[in-house]
């Protein structure tokens, strides 16, 4: 009888850890740039920064609207340390001059609190961005997660007076 019940128990205890275990899986996060245009002669490319005081593990891709993946990228980026990823508009076969894509960043949300994303295209020829714009936030949910146009902010009112 006790045998039967020392069985018992290991049996309902492993069926507690194989539920707790498939219930603990990692929540992936995805974060996506918003489209920008890419021609013959230009370079997209995604800079990421680790602000956190741990290594950020992401995969990427460059992707067309209708989820053609162009290019992936994979990488492990070191507290304080920035990443670049480049996708070369001239080594890609299309028929079309201009290519519409975006940016997609994945991994787990614990990795990606701390990382800066921002995004840039330029030429190759001479270097010279064409575009830029970054998103301060990809990792936290406290933080708006739509990336923005590197546009200064509106200023305040600062005026005063018996009206105000």
């Amino acid at each position: 009888m006790k045998t039967r019940t020392i069985s018992t128990a290991v049996i309902a205890l492993l069926s507690l850890l194989t539920l707790g275990a498939s219930q603990t899986q990692a929540v992936i996060i995805k974060w996506s740039s918003s489209p920008f245009g890419v021609a013959f002669g230009q370079t997209a490319r995604v800079n990421l920064l680790n602000t956190s005081d741990h290594a950020i593990i992401i995969n990427g891709k460059f992707l067309d609207g209708d989820g053609s993946v162009f290019g992936e990228f994979r990488g492990e980026i070191a507290p304080g340390k920035t990443i670049s990823f480049d996708l070369n508009r001239d080594t890609l076969s299309r028929d079309t001059n201009r290519l519409e894509i975006h940016a997609q960043i994945e991994a787990p949300r614990s990795d990606l609190k701390g990382a800066v994303a921002s995004v840039e295209v330029f030429n190759n020829a001479d270097g010279r961005t064409t575009i830029y714009f970054r998103d301060r936030s990809i990792g936290d949910p406290g933080i708006r997660t739509n990336p923005s146009f590197a546009e200064p902010p509106e200023p305040e009112s600062t005026t005063s007076g018996p009206d105000n």
